[in-house]
């Protein structure tokens, strides 16, 4: 039975997530297009036939290859500032045109052109920077074809960017074939994957090498739904700031007694950052990985009201009733409690995905969740799943099953939160669905505030 993992026997799915972040690419800002294995096209190349190629055995000169990086960068921001991706599509390869549209670029880095505020002045710094290679550049073959290979960073700032190309002589020029662009954002969460073995329109995405003739597509979901909660707090604030503050623009921010925060406004949301008040500066400010918003203290709390950049504040609640903020831990739950819980979580999901429809599975999730993100935005980062459903049966895949919950459930602080954290595995076939699950109190029961799964051979 084929429940979980796609078609091919070597494939791998993991999700982490919780909330949409302003920040959010902070967890680990990773896409990437890669044509490596392009032996099945090549006799359809619209540039010069394979077979009158002469490439050099020579490589290129590190000034050389550092000038094809930095112009591919270049290309690859100003999609991301236009989303348009028609010109950087037409300066690649053949090969890479014949597989991906300029619209499927596009989709594919959606969440990038979300946060192209932070993303492409990043980018934009390349130009100015050295390269340091990782290791000296170089060329490999593969069917016949010299293809150069260039990994590295440049050190640029506040993050680096870390780049893993590839190019392919055609008609005399070195064309593009492979672009991995990550800038980790250090500070934030986790890193989320997930492996089909089917082509995806949705954020890819790595074309990487196997033993068999043709290549497997290994896709990763960025920056869509990140874990957050996890990034830390910050000093605690002066007590008459702590709650949670409505702003008369409609923005909201939630300041907690340990120094950890929250913020709201449109589209842009801060989920499990850190608040530093500095009432000599008149400044707060809420980050996540260093960034965030910042704030002049116009008027500092009087009772239930402050005045923050111009926009005035007035308290609605205390900062951490609705979830668990106290000193003393909650209980952990018995296995037999544990074991109902883990698998609702399944089934909802489950449900979610059989029938394209979030809209459930959100509202059973915390309330910290819910405020930070749409079952939209929760159906966009599980499309994959929803697309190839029929192997993606949760329900059917466990419902006979109990899970194995090792090591034994904590309870830990995220970010002032107190969480219940569940880890284990069903023994599902062909592969083992392992599972971390993470909850907190909410209105008097666990809820969903992140999960994670991942298949494994038995």
């Amino acid at each position: 039975m084929r429940i979980l993992f796609g078609k091919n026997a070597l494939i791998s799915g993991l999700i982490a997530l919780a909330v949409v972040g302003s920040i959010a690419l902070g967890c680990n800002c990773n896409k990437s297009f890669d044509l490596s294995n392009i032996a099945k096209d090549t006799e359809k190349s619209r540039d010069t036939p394979i077979d009158t190629e002469k490439p050099s055995n020579d490589v290129p000169s590190d000034s050389v290859v550092e000038g094809l990086v930095k112009d591919s960068v270049a290309q690859f921001a100003e999609a991301i500032q236009s989303e348009d991706f028609d010109d950087l599509r037409s300066n690649a390869s053949s090969d890479f045109q014949s597989t991906y549209s300029a619209d499927e670029m596009r989709t594919a880095f959606k969440s990038y052109i979300g946060k192209k505020s932070l993303v492409v002045p990043i980018l934009r710094k390349v130009k100015d920077a050295d390269a340091d290679f990782t290791s000296a550049p170089s060329l490999r073959s593969e069917k016949g074809l010299k293809i150069l290979v260039a990994t590295g960073k440049f050190p640029t700032k506040p993050y680096a960017v870390r780049f893993d190309f590839e190019y392919v002589m055609r008609g005399g020029e070195w064309k593009l074939l492979k672009l991995v662009v990550n800038i980790p954002l250090l500070s934030a969460g986790g890193r989320v994957n997930i492996s089909f073995a089917k082509r995806s329109t949705m954020n890819i995405i790595d074309l990487y090498k196997s033993n068999s003739s043709s290549p497997s597509l290994i896709f990763a979901l960025g920056i869509l739904l990140i874990v957050g909660l996890g990034c830390g707090s910050g000093t605690p604030p002066p007590s008459g700031y702590v709650g949670v503050w409505q702003g008369d623009d409609g923005s909201t921010i939630t300041i907690r007694a340990d120094g950890g925060g929250d913020y709201k406004s449109g589209s842009t949301t801060i989920t499990g950052g850190g608040v530093a008040v500095d009432e000599t500066a008149k400044t707060l400010k809420i980050t996540m990985a260093s960034l965030g918003p910042s704030f002049t203290i116009d008027k500092a709390p009087v009772g239930d009201k402050m005045t923050l950049s111009g926009v005035v504040y007035k308290k609605t609640g205390g900062g951490g009733s609705d979830t668990s903020t106290s000193d003393v831990k909650p209980v952990i739950p018995s296995d037999e409690k544990l074991q109902t819980l883990v698998k609702s979580t399944f089934f909802d999901f489950g449900d979610a995905v059989q029938s394209g429809d979030f809209g459930d599975f959100h509202k059973k999730t915390a309330k910290v969740w819910r405020d930070s993100s749409t079952e939209d935005e929760m159906l966009t980062a599980f499309q994959d799943f929803v697309d190839d459903k029929e192997n993606y049966n949760f329900k059917k895949a466990i419902a006979s099953l109990d899970a194995t919950l090792t090591p034994a459930p904590t309870i830990e602080k995220v970010s002032g939160v107190d969480a219940l954290i569940v880890k284990g595995h069903y023994p599902t076939k062909p592969q083992q669905a392992n599972f971390e699950l993470k909850y907190t109190m909410d209105d008097g029961t666990w809820k969903l505030i992140g999960i994670k799964i991942k298949t494994t051979s038995n």
